[in-house]
Order: structure tokens, then C-alpha cells, then sequence
């Protein structure tokens, strides 16, 4: 894979005691170098073009220049030498040259910050952020590993909702107020699946920043993408490999404000239960197969689980563990180890790394346990509460992940990697609930319920990269480029015996030996449950690239510049992936135990449910005979893709077209007759499948530019939403059920943006977008015999329209030009976005089975208004000995408002979270650029999470329904690298 180019920035603070009023110009000297294996190699012959006086000229044979006639202050210069195009910044003092060193080596992990001769790892970032975004086509924006780092990002989910005009509800990541439906996440420009099946874009909490360079969010269609998004499409860039051999070892411990220290609750899981691995413990027991009776077959579905539906046998033993019981224990720290290396060994001649091979490992595993209490309610259109309970959550959650890059370059121009990432994560809870259910009355209501849920991720994929027709003149041109691309991915999850019960009480319910009886009311109440997912996914892409007229300028100097006028770029791509999803359920008949046995103990459940009781008749055990359960599902998508990129001087213009040939369809066993099979096919329409795409960029001048995108995108049903599984999340919570009706969606999409660069790093930037959703599919609710069962439709129509605004800016702008050298707020960097969006759709009044209260509502999820804001201190020091220390203080705060997050049916209101501010605290020391020690707070004001339903009986007044606080997580991390590096020894010798 082709290593990005970042752009750095150096900034010579020159301190001068007496300078001549009458001096205007100065110069500039100093040797650019790169360091490739410990070996200091000059850059010969490189270009030196800097911007604001037009000046140019090459370094010599030994990497030096010398550049007079230069205006004091700060100017701008473009180094390019083969394999290097940066950009730097120099301050010019009057009658003040002293030369400087600087290692252009190019580094795929993190920008890079000259201060003083010192290197430091923060401001970089923000410039090639800022330059990235600048130089892109499109509307985009990006978060990189430091960026996340320094505003306390642990994964790629925590990082991409602090970027403008996105958030969170739940692990559901929203873009301009669109939801899971309307997104799609690549890695390395490939798509990759979801493991969860509520969800279509893979979890980002799965990706820790570890394995992270950069995330880049794309908020408007470009022809390369799938069109199958109107809210974002997430590209994940994983880190490549180290330029020199590299071991990096890190470890971290720290816990939750409600956690640690306090009494846990667990149960007697599997020995791998730490990795986040279960190995079997949880599996269905072969005595329950032998003792089922065969159903009908049908090729592909029910491959998961055996065609078998069990039935009880009071003559033997149940089968099941009786291993219903509670274990109390308290709550341990949290930890977290990671280790991580490579290199890259040049072919031949170890000073020319034009050929060579590297490579880039990485294993790290979290462990860490949350605690949160709250109260869930059920309030019907009179509001009248139907349900009260208290709710107390023990989760063990656990993240264990492995990288391995290859990366091999044949030449400057062809390269080759190949790239695999592993991610598991499991989260072991255990919940208990007690309160008010008004089926139950006079009883109150005691549940408790063990899940396991495990989910990974594995990503396989081979990337080459070639330039061909490359200018002799000019070696960062070629006219001709091509890029290949394939993944083989598979993914899946599991929830392995979960397990419920529920009891009665009229007493106190901290006389936990005195509940009156196991609840036998509803057989459905006392469950195994069993459910996997396995889903695999192919993709490949060939894009091509051709300058048709391109302008070659020749200076003074007799160095040549070229600049492409027209580029035609094109290419194909297609994916196809295969989901199989089944579950089973095994309810506990009790009724003769309840009767029989009261009170119970409900703390001493071997007690009720062993084996004798089970032969003598107290209790049976029976499948759940939803056959519906289980389903196939299969998408495959074919696309070409073609563009063309005109230059106009300042003017760039940019129409493109793409066209999509999707199959989707969901194969699953009827729910009422087991015999027969539905096959859902979701309607393809030739015509939508025509996108095209519009994008002006006007360059007004070096630090201003104007955006314009529009595009014509599809919105694909997800496989659950046409599927018939029904399934409860957790206990006392609504059903969901699929629409074989549905049909894809389309969507009109119009961006505006103008962005200015006051100085390298900077941003500054303002937009406007709005988006028109043709038949868009949204959560209904749809009436039942037991209540009510929500569902998804075609609704008639969405609006979406927003601004959104972001500022990024060193704080020494605040005081005279003159002055910020020497300024201390040249240290402090500050970072504000915000985003104010309304959103509206409308449902078909007509569809009879549609029980929704409102049929003109905002689109679920979608907050009016997203604020983020942060501010960094970064500095480097050395002491008397010459080590360097570096130190990063920086604070991070979230807020977003009232946002829809449950549909509301038959008269009852809709529910909204309401807005939660989010403060998070990070803070770390460098030594010596290898060992440093932070420390991380996060949710540092620790807000009560509320969700409140609209009282249909006062208009304005709200009713709570949910609240928790989720605690304060602290953490202190150490880490330490290792790195064989003569750079040092290599510059004393010359």
C-alpha cells in the first residue's frame, strides 16, 4: 500500500536581541535529509518551491540550500524529492540565518512538529488534517490516531462522534441525523460487514485506535462509493508498518467511579471468559439433540442449529445445567496490555529503501467492568405507568484484537500489501430488576437475567498500487495510475445461553428468602436462549486514473511543474455476502413448582431446578417453536463507476455517474408451517440504480475555498427489516419484527461549504447541506393481540436540512504577529464544530397496520443541534542532559440535544434522550520520544442519562421513563518503545 504522505511543519523560533529598523528581507539555510534504518541519507536534487514569493531551488548533492531575498515573516515552502511531497512552514527573521537540520522521513503513523530543533508528535496532525482536507475533492473529514488520542478516544466510535454533525445513540453512529440505514463503513477503501444482526455498518467500538492511522468521514456521494449511503461513508485506514525496527509495549489499569471496589455480581462462565472467548461452557448439551424430533429440512436454512425441535422427558435428566445462580464478588480494576512492532528491510543497498519489504504486528487485549442502576418505566397513553422497575446492570466487557500488515515495494511506483485484522468482543452481563408490572398486581416482579454476547470481526485483504507514464521531470506525476483491491471478510456473533427467571413478591424485597413464588404465569418468562450469526462478505475494485492534459511549466531555474488539467478516472467493484442467522429458546414450564414450593429463596435456585425435580414432574422443559427463526439472507452488488476531473485555473469541476445492479434476498422457514419456506425478494429498480454526482471545488485563493456536491443515492432495507424474526432485547422490552413489503429507498442530496486556512494546521469552515429521502424506511408500530410490536415501512417522504461550522486554530492568534514566538499561548490549540439540523419525516396514514401516534415526526436519532469542543496544551522540553520531555494536557466536551429515540404507538407519545454533556480529560508525558505515562478521565460530570415520552394529557409536559448515570472511568497507562535507531551516532560521525 502507497504510505500516505503527511504534511509537516517547522517552525524556527529565531531570538533576536538587536535588529536594524530598516531591514525588510532575510534568508534561509539548512540540509533536509531523511533517516531510513538508522542511516542518514541526504536529499539530493530536491525541489524546494516556496509559495509566497514564487521563489525555487534544489538542495545540493549533500542535501543543502541556501534562499535569500525573502520577506521577514513566515513563509510557506513545498519539498519534493522521490517518494516526498510535504509541506513546511519557516519563520524568517531580519539579517538572521542560522542553518537547521530536518529529517523528512516519511512516517505513516503520526504528524510531525519541529519546535526549537525539538520533535514532537502533536501539531503536525492538525496540519496534515487541515491540508488533507483542503486538497480533497470532496466534502470530507478526518480524525487521526493523535487527534484521537488527545481528546480521549479509546475506539473509532468514541472518536468519529466528537467529528461535526455526528453522534451516538447507543453504539448506533448517526450522520446529519441518519441512522444505521444510511451508512457505510470501509477499511483501507474496502467495505466490510457487520457482526451485529440489529445492525447494517459495522460496530465502531470494534476498531481501538491502536490499530487506527486515520479515520475519514465523507458526508457526500463521489462516484467510487457504493451508493447505498445518504449520511456517511467511514474509510478506517489501519497503521502500515515502522520505518525502522520497532517494539512497543503498553499497559494501562484504571476503573469506573460506580465499579471498582464495590460488590459485583457475575455467574460461573467459561475458563477463556478473560479473552472474551467462551469455549463451549454455554453450548447447547448434546442430550437436548438426542432427545428432539426431526423437522424438514430445506438447503441453507437451519444449518446453524440441527432441524430439531426438543421435547421434554421427565424420565431423564433435563439436560441443562442447573447453573441459574448469582456469584458475588467485588469489582477488580480494569486492565489493558498491548504490544506491537515491525520494520521495513530494504532490498540491496540498506541507504536506498526505493525496494523493500515491512511489516506491522500488533496484539491487545481490554478487560474492564461497568456497573449502572436507573429505572425503566412503561407509561401508557393515559399516563398511567404500566411498568416501574429498578434496574441494576453487572457488565464484563472484554476486546481482544490482532494486526498484521505486509507491505512490500517493488519500485517507488508498485507496491503491495496485505492486510488482516482480528477483533473479538464479548460483554458478560448480569441484570437484575425489581418493580411494579400492572399484569402482575398485586405481585410486584423480581427478574434476573445472564447474557452473553460475543462478537468478531475478521478482515482479510491484498492492495496493489501502480503509476505508470511517471514525468521524467516531475517524479510525484504520473499519468497513468491504477489501483487494485480485494477482501475476503467473515464475521459473526453469538449469544450463548442466556438465561432468565422470574419470581413474585408482595414483601420487602430485601428479604431475599421470602418472595412468594416463581413466577408460572407466563411460560415465556423462564428461558434458555440460544442464537448465532455467521455472515461472510467478498469485495474487489479496480480503479484506474488517466491524465488526458496536463500543463508543464518550466521556472528561471530550469525545474518543471506539472499540473493535470483534465483526468479521467473510472473503475469497477462488486461485493457479495451471505448471512445465516437462527436462534432457538427453551422455556421453563414451573407452574407445579410454584404451587407446590413457597415461599422461595430466590438466591438458591440448585434448589428448584435440579434433576429430581425435573424427574418428579416440578418442572419440564420445551422448545420455543418459532420455526421462523432462522433465515438466509444474500446481497450481491455490481457496479462501474465513472468521472472526470477539469481544472480551470482556480475552478475544479468534477461530474460523475455510477451505476448499481443490487440483488437482496432473505430465505427463512414459515413461523406458522415449518414445511415451508418464504423467499423475500426486495425490488430492484434498474433506473434508481443510476447515481449520478456533481462536485465544484473554486480555490478563491491559497487560503480560501468553496464547495458544491450533488448526488442522487439508494437506501438498501436491512436484512433484519425484511426478515420475520421477532426478538426481545431485554426483559419488559418491545418486539421487533420485519417487512417483507419493503422497497429501497432514494435520496437527493445537496452540499455547500466554504473553508479558509488562516495558517498550516488551521480550519475554519462553514456549510449548508439538505437531503430529500424518496420512500425512506422508518420504525413503525404496529398493533398485536399481547400489545404492541414494532415494525418498519416505506414512509412517504423525509426532509433533512442543516449548517454545520468548525474552527480550528493555534490560540496564539490572539496576540500581535510579532509577539507569538514568544508567546506561551503558542502551545494551546483549540478545536469547536457544531451542527443545528432539522429533520422531518412523514408516514403513510394509509397503511391499516400502522398504529404509529405520530405519522409527522423528526427522523429517529437525529439530535436539532451537536456541539463539540476541545483545548489542547502541548510542549516540549529538555533538560541539562539533553533529554527531551514532552507534555499533552488536553480537554474534551460533547453535548447534543433532544433527539427521538423510540417510536410511540396506539396514542402513546414518542420517547427523547434528553441532551448529555460529556467532559473527558487526557494527559501524557513523553520521555526521551519512548517511554511516557498518561492519564485519562472520562465522563467527568457524570450526567443522569434520562429518557422522557411526550404526555399525551398535558400538551408540554414530559414523563421520565428511563434514567441512569453511567460513572467516571480514570485510567493511567505506561508504555515503552523500543527502537533500533543510529540516526544519532550516524550524524556525530559526518
Amino acid at each position: 500500500m502507497v504510505m500516505k504522505k503527511v504534511k509537516f511543519i517547522l517552525t524556527v523560533v529565531l531570538a533576536v536581541a538587536f535588529q536594524s529598523a530598516m531591514a525588510q528581507t532575510g534568508s534561509i539555510s539548512g540540509t533536509f535529509y531523511k533517516t531510513e534504518l538508522g542511516e542518514r541519507i541526504p536529499l539530493a536534487l530536491a525541489k524546494i518551491m516556496e509559495l509566497e514569493q514564487k521563489k525555487f531551488i534544489k538542495t545540493d548533492f549533500d542535501g543543502k540550500f541556501n534562499m535569500e531575498g525573502l520577506n521577514v515573516g513566515e513563509h510557506r515552502f513545498v519539498i519534493k524529492c522521490t517518494g516526498i511531497h510535504d509541506t513546511i512552514s519557516i519563520m524568517v527573521a531580519e539579517g538572521v540565518n542560522e542553518p537547521f537540520e530536518m529529517d523528512m522521513s516519511m512516517s505513516n503513523e503520526l504528524g510531525i512538529v519541529i519546535v526549537d530543533g525539538k520533535v514532537s508528535n502533536g501539531g503536525g496532525t492538525e496540519i496534515k488534517v487541515a491540508e488533507d482536507t483542503k486538497n480533497d475533492d470532496k466534502v470530507t473529514t478526518q480524525q487521526t490516531a493523535t487527534q484521537m488520542e488527545q481528546k480521549g478516544a479509546g475506539d473509532v466510535a468514541d472518536a468519529t462522534k466528537k467529528i461535526t454533525g455526528l453522534s451516538t445513540v447507543g453504539s448506533v453512529l448517526y450522520v446529519r441525523g441518519l441512522g444505521d440505514r444510511y451508512n457505510v463503513v470501509y477499511m483501507n477503501n474496502l467495505p466490510i460487514p457487520s457482526p451485529d444482526p440489529d445492525f447494517r455498518v459495522v460496530p465502531l467500538d470494534l476498531f481501538p485506535t491502536d490499530v487506527v492511522s486515520s479515520v475519514q468521514v465523507s458526508k457526500v456521494m463521489s462516484s467510487e462509493f457504493y451508493g447505498d449511503f445518504a449520511g456517511g461513508a467511514f474509510n478506517i485506514t489501519t497503521r502500515s508498518f515502522f520505518n525502522d525496527p520497532t517494539f512497543k509495549m503498553s499497559m494501562s489499569t484504571g476503573g469506573n467511579s460506580q465499579t471498582v471496589g464495590r460488590e459485583f455480581k457475575s455467574y460461573n462462565g467459561g475458563k477463556f471468559d478473560f479473552f472474551g472467548f467462551d469455549d463451549g461452557t454455554r453450548n447447547i448439551p448434546e442430550g437436548v439433540y438426542q432427545n428432539s424430533k426431526d423437522l424438514t429440512s430445506f438447503p441453507g436454512v437451519n444449518s446453524i442449529y440441527p432441524d430439531k425441535l426438543y421435547i421434554t422427558n421427565p424420565d431423564i435428566g433435563s439436560s441443562f445445567e442447573n447453573n441459574f445462580g448469582i456469584v458475588d464478588m467485588k469489582a477488580r480494576p480494569n486492565t489493558s496490555f498491548s504490544f506491537s512492532g515491525g520494520s521495513f528491510k530494504p532490498f540491496g543497498d540498506a541507504k536506498d529503501k526505493s525496494k523493500g519489504f515491512g511489516f506491522m504486528a500488533l496484539l491487545k487485549n481490554d478487560n474492564s467492568l461497568k456497573y449502572q442502576e436507573g429505572v425503566v418505566k412503561i407509561i401508557n397513553a393515559q399516563s398511567e405507568e404500566r411498568l416501574n422497575y429498578d434496574v441494576y446492570q453487572y457488565n464484563y466487557e472484554t476486546a481482544t484484537t490482532g494486526l498484521l500488515n505486509l507491505y512490500l515495494r517493488m519500485s517507488p511506483d508498485h507496491n503491495i500489501s496485505v492486510n488482516s485484522l482480528f477483533v473479538n468482543k464479548s460483554n458478560d452481563e448480569t441484570r437484575e430488576t425489581w418493580g411494579y408490572h400492572f399484569d402482575y398486581d398485586p405481585f410486584n416482579v423480581y427478574s434476573r437475567r445472564f447474557t452473553y454476547r460475543q462478537n468478531y470481526l475478521n478482515v482479510n485483504q491484498v492492495i496493489g498500487t501502480h503509476k505508470f507514464m511517471t514525468d521524467k521531470d516531475d517524479v510525484n506525476f504520473a499519468r497513468l495510475t491504477v489501483d487494485w483491491r480485494a477482501s475476503m471478510n467473515f464475521t459473526g456473533s453469538k449469544e450463548p445461553d442466556r438465561r432468565q427467571l422470574v419470581a413474585l413478591y408482595t414483601g420487602d424485597r430485601e428479604d431475599t428468602d421470602s418472595y412468594d413464588m416463581w413466577n408460572a404465569l407466563d411460560v415465556n418468562e423462564n428461558h434458555r436462549f440460544f442464537s448465532k450469526l455467521r455472515e461472510n462478505e467478498i469485495a474487489a475494485k479496480a480503479h484506474v486514473a488517466y491524465v488526458v492534459k496536463y500543463k508543464k511549466e518550466e521556472n528561471d531555474r530550469k525545474q518543471f511543474e506539472v499540473t493535470d488539467l483534465i483526468t479521467i478516472r473510472g473503475g469497477i467493484d462488486y461485493k457479495a455476502k451471505t448471512r445465516e442467522f437462527d436462534y432457538k429458546q427453551y422455556n421453563y414450564n414451573i407452574k407445579a413448582l410454584a404451587d407446590s414450593i413457597q415461599p422461595v429463596d430466590i438466591y438458591n435456585t440448585e434448589e428448584y431446578l435440579s434433576n429430581e425435580n425435573h424427574q418428579a414432574g416440578l418442572f419440564y422443559i420445551d422448545e420455543l417453536s418459532n420455526f421462523g427463526s432462522s433465515y438466509l439472507a444474500e446481497q450481491n452488488v455490481l457496479g462501474a463507476y465513472v468521472d472526470a476531473k477539469f481544472r480551470f485555473n482556480k475552478l475544479q469541476v468534477i461530474p460523475g455517474v455510477r451505476v448499481e445492479n443490487g440483488y437482496q434476498r432473505v430465505l427463512n422457514r414459515d413461523q406458522t408451517t415449518p414445511s415451508e419456506f418464504n423467499n423475500t425478494i426486495v425490488p430492484n429498480d434498474i433506473v434508481d440504480g443510476i447515481l449520478p454526482s456533481l462536485i465544484v471545488k473554486y480555490e478563491a485563493s491559497e487560503k480560501d475555498i468553496f464547495r458544491f456536491v450533488a448526488s442522487k443515492t439508494l437506501t438498501r432495507p436491512k436484512f433484519n427489516e425484511v426478515a420475520p424474526f421477532q426478538y426481545i432485547q431485554f426483559f419488559a422490552g418491545t418486539k421487533a419484527e420485519g417487512n417483507d413489503t419493503l422497497k429501497n429507498g432514494t435520496n437527493y442530496n445537496a452540499d455547500f461549504r466554504y473553508e479558509r486556512y488562516p495558517r498550516p494546521g488551521e480550519m475554519i469552515t462553514a456549510g449548508a447541506f439538505y437531503k430529500y429521502l424518496q420512500n425512506p424506511i422508518e420504525q413503525t408500530m404496529r398493533g398485536t393481540a399481547s400489545g404492541q410490536l414494532a415494525s418498519f415501512s416505506n414512509a412517504k417522504q423525509g426532509h433533512v436540512a442543516g449548517v454545520e461550522v468548525e474552527y480550528v486554530r493555534s490560540l496564539d492568534f490572539l496576540v500581535k504577529e510579532e509577539n507569538r514566538d514568544s508567546s506561551f499561548l503558542k502551545n494551546f490549540g483549540i478545536g469547536l464544530n457544531a451542527a443545528y439540523m432539522w429533520t422531518q419525516v412523514t408516514i403513510d396514514t394509509l397503511d391499516p397496520g400502522n398504529i404509529s401516534t405520530n405519522y409527522q415526526r423528526p427522523l429517529e436519532g437525529a439530535s436539532p443541534f451537536l456541539i463539540n469542543a476541545d483545548i489542547r496544551y502541548m510542549q516540549d522540553f529538555k533538560n541539562a542532559a539533553g533529554k527531551e520531555k514532552t507534555v499533552l494536557v488536553s480537554l474534551a466536551y460533547n453535548v447534543f440535544g433532544r433527539r427521538l429515540v423510540a417510536v410511540g404507538g396506539n396514542g402513546i407519545g414518542d420517547q427523547f434522550a434528553k441532551p448529555v454533556s460529556t467532559l473527558n480529560f487526557v494527559s501524557k508525558v513523553t520521555f526521551d520520544e519512548r517511554f511516557s505515562i498518561g492519564l485519562k478521565g472520562r465522563n467527568l460530570l457524570n450526567p443522569y442519562v434520562n429518557i422522557i415520552q411526550e404526555d399525551r394529557q398535558v400538551i408540554g409536559n414530559e414523563l421520565l421513563v428511563s434514567s441512569f448515570r453511567r460513572g467516571i472511568d480514570v485510567s493511567l497507562s505506561l508504555s515503552y518503545t523500543f527502537i533500533k535507531k543510529d540516526s544519532k551516532k550516524k550524524l556525530k560521525d559526518q
